[in-house]
């Protein structure tokens, strides 16, 4: 039972980081507002091309395998950068619908 229990207590973490992470700090926009987040194969496997979640906005009738050709060359964050942000910097106030993307945040200019 404690196997069992553990299996769901990590997936459920794992589903739940997903949700925010495909989304923070990208466009305010319902089919542009979502990241292609660079992940290892076997988790893009695991989660059935999750992560491939902009490509999923601008293809929803796509199915999960073809995802992955689907991903443009826009910048891509890897999933762990966005989920240390979240917890780094916490919540922040939505943008206005239409705001573009918070690249410096995600991706700071190097000096």
């Amino acid at each position: 039972v404690a196997g069992y229990l553990l299996c769901l207590w990590a997936f459920a973490l794992h589903w739940s980081a997903l949700q925010y992470a495909d989304h923070a700090w990208s466009r305010r926009d319902v089919m542009n507002g979502a990241w292609n987040l660079k992940v290892l194969p076997v988790s893009r496997w695991l989660a059935l091309n999750y992560h491939c979640h902009l490509a999923h906005h601008q293809h929803p009738q796509a199915p999960w395998y073809k995802l992955p050709s689907l991903v443009d060359d826009q910048p891509r964050p890897t999933f762990w950068r966005v989920y240390f942000t979240m917890w780094r910097y916490g919540v922040r106030p939505a943008p206005q619908m239409g705001a573009a993307a918070d690249l410096d945040f995600l991706f700071p200019p190097k000096e």
